[in-house]
């Protein structure tokens, strides 16, 4: 079936106006963690783990009455210190409020909006014009995908996109850029580690990768050694929970 451009235009406004009516929804109740570890990552991000100590002693984290810690991969951190900083531009006191929610829910649904135009402007080279189009509906206007971010606040997309955009990149044959994607999603969240055995063999088999000699070329070594790291800080962080 085709699409045409005016069903295409219809589901995107659709989709976002869908988005901001949950932005301001409180959600799930891990909101409440985002907003302390946005609170002290704002002022602090490169010591919100903890610092001192042998073992270096965990962090305490306060921020109006919760007390909380963090076992978060880096990069989801940094995600939120940048949501802290600009929340602090408008409510230097970093009060509760609902523009606070919805600025923790934006990231998601930036990452969203970037899967849907990475479908749209390179899902074309792999499905199709109209397939394309409708899988971008599909992600766009999915109930899953609107309840877990822009209802719920979860972090998800973050990782999810990334790591699906992993595998768009090895399909289209560039590997460093499949590489970086696949650490910047396990740096976002752990999950994501499980997906790393199948990017591998989307990345061998295809025929413009050179089999295992693309994993070890010069220009995948960032990304590798990126993957590495990010693969030992996520499972020390995760072992204690």
């Amino acid at each position: 079936m085709t699409v045409s451009r005016r069903l295409l235009l219809g589901g995107l406004v659709a989709g976002a106006l869908l988005r901001l009516v949950g932005l301001p929804i409180l959600g799930t109740d891990d909101i409440v963690s985002w907003k302390t570890w946005s609170f002290a990552a704002s002022t602090d991000v490169t010591g919100i783990y903890g610092v001192g100590g042998t073992p270096t002693e965990r962090r305490t984290l306060h921020w109006r009455g919760e007390i909380s810690t963090t076992d978060y991969p880096p990069l989801a951190l940094y995600e939120l210190a940048v949501v802290g900083r600009v929340y602090r531009t408008f409510r230097p006191l970093y009060e509760d409020s609902p523009l606070l929610v919805s600025l923790l829910k934006l990231p998601g649904i930036l990452a969203e909006s970037l899967f849907v135009f990475a479908l749209l402007r390179w899902g074309r080279r792999l499905f199709g014009d109209d397939g394309a189009r409708w899988a971008a509906l599909a992600f766009w206007l999915n109930p899953v995908v609107l309840l877990n971010g822009s209802f719920l606040g979860y972090l998800d997309a973050q990782m999810a996109v990334p790591a699906a955009l992993a595998f768009v990149a090895a399909a289209l044959g560039a590997m460093p850029v499949a590489g970086g994607l696949a650490a910047a999603a396990i740096a976002t969240k752990a999950q994501a580690i499980f997906a790393l055995p199948i990017l591998a063999v989307a990345c061998w088999r295809h025929p413009r990768a050179g089999g295992v000699r693309a994993l070890g070329s010069p220009s995948a070594a960032a990304p590798r050694c990126l993957s590495r790291s990010s693969c030992r800080l996520c499972f020390e962080a995760h072992l204690p929970t």
